[in-house]
C-alpha cells in the first residue's frame, strides 16, 4: 500500500522524529499504569464502586492523558510535514515546539470531547427507544463508523494545521466530498494491519512468557508499533491532501 511504502522510504526521518515521542509515551503508560490498576481496583464486580478512590485518580488520569495527546500531536504535526514539505520539514528530534503543535493539539481535544459528546447523546436515545442488545451493538459500529468518516473527511484540517495553511471546517468538508468512504477504508487497513501485528507479537509474548519475564520491553515494543500506525495514518493523510487542495484554499 501506498502509505506503507512511504513511510518505507521516510523511514530515516521516522526514527528521527519518533524517537522522543516514543520514549515521552513509554514514560506516560509506566506513570498511568498504578493510576489505571487504582481506577479498576475501585469497581469491583458485586460491590458497589469505591467512588472516593475513583475520584483520586481522575486527575492524574486527565493529566496524563492530555499529556499523551500533546505528544501524539508533536509527533503527528512534525511526521505530516517532513511528509509533506521534505527539506522544509522539521529538523533535528523535532522538538521545536510552535503554534501549529498547540493547534493541532487542541484540535484534536476538541474533536475526542465533541465525538464522545455525541456519543453519549446517541447511545442515550438509543437506549431508551430500543434497548435491545443487538441493536445497542449494531447502533454502537454504526457510531464508530460515522467518526472513522468525520475523521478522514476532516483530512485538509490536519495536513493544514501540520504545514501552516489552515483551512475552515466548512470548506475541509466540502472538499472532501465523495472521499469519506474510500479515506475511510484506507484508515481501516491501515489501522487494522498493525492492530493485527501488535496482537500477533503480544500473543506470542504471552505464549512464550515474555510478558511475565519483561513486561517493560514489551510494553516498549508496543509503543513502537503505535507509532508506526500513527505515521502510516499521517501517510495516508499527507498522500490524498493534493486532491482536496487543487483549487485556490
Amino acid at each position: 500500500m501506498a502509505a506503507f511504502r512511504r513511510v518505507w522510504q521516510e523511514r530515516d526521518d521516522l526514527m528521527r522524529l519518533a524517537a522522543i515521542p516514543v520514549i515521552a509515551t513509554f514514560a506516560l503508560n509506566i506513570w498511568f499504569q498504578p493510576y489505571a490498576e487504582m481506577m479498576f481496583g475501585a469497581i469491583q464486580p458485586g460491590q458497589e464502586p469505591d467512588l472516593a478512590q475513583m475520584q483520586s485518580v481522575q486527575a492524574p488520569i486527565i493529566l496524563i492523558g492530555l499529556a499523551n495527546w500533546l505528544v501524539i500531536a508533536i509527533f503527528m504535526v512534525n511526521w505530516m510535514r517532513a511528509l509533506a514539505l521534505g527539506d522544509g520539514g522539521p529538523s533535528g528530534l523535532g522538538l521545536d515546539l510552535r503554534r501549529r503543535h498547540i493547534r493541532m493539539w487542541l484540535y484534536l481535544i476538541g474533536f475526542l470531547v465533541c465525538i464522545l459528546f455525541a456519543f453519549f447523546i446517541f447511545m442515550a436515545l438509543v437506549l431508551v427507544l430500543l434497548p435491545i442488545p443487538a441493536i445497542v451493538f449494531a447502533a454502537t459500529i454504526l457510531f464508530l463508523i460515522w467518526s472513522l468518516i468525520v475523521v478522514v473527511r476532516l483530512t485538509p484540517i490536519w495536513v493544514g494545521i501540520a504545514i501552516d495553511a489552515p483551512m475552515k471546517l466548512r470548506d475541509a468538508w466540502r472538499r472532501t466530498t465523495g472521499q469519506g468512504v474510500g479515506l475511510a477504508v484506507a484508515f481501516v487497513i491501515v489501522s487494522l494491519g498493525l492492530f493485527f501485528l501488535q496482537s500477533l507479537f503480544l500473543s506470542l509474548s504471552i505464549s512464550l512468557g515474555v510478558l511475565e519475564a519483561a513486561p517493560l520491553a514489551l510494553s516498549f515494543i508496543s509503543v513502537v508499533i503505535q507509532f508506526i500506525m500513527f505515521a502510516a495514518i499521517g501517510a495516508v493523510f499527507v498522500l490524498a491532501y493534493p486532491r482536496f487542495v487543487s483549487e485556490t484554499v
